[in-house]
């Protein structure tokens, strides 16, 4: 099972037992995660511009702070990363 906790890669995310190209595409799958969330809460904030009872308001509220922990793993990701990967994408 996955550790879920750490906000960072395995140490063995470079070795010969990650699925062969698993490593060289984390790059681009961490930009295309941080563009999928900045979607995500773009769109939650327009959807709280509008009126909405108390039920949505805590709806909302909970999947803003669902964007937000997201954010960070991604932060989390793209700083974990080996230098050489981090330019690429």
């Amino acid at each position: 099972m996955a550790d879920k906790g750490q906000g960072h890669l395995p140490a063995d995310a470079n070795s010969a037992t990650a699925p062969n190209g698993t490593v060289d595409r984390l790059p681009g799958l961490a930009h295309e995660l941080a563009n999928l969330v900045q979607a995500v809460s773009g769109n939650l904030e327009l959807l709280g511009r509008g009126s909405l009872d108390e039920t949505s308001l805590r709806y909302l509220s909970n999947a803003q702070m669902a964007t937000r922990h997201l954010t960070e793993l991604t932060i989390g990701l793209q700083s974990t990363m080996p230098s050489r990967l981090r330019t690429r994408r």
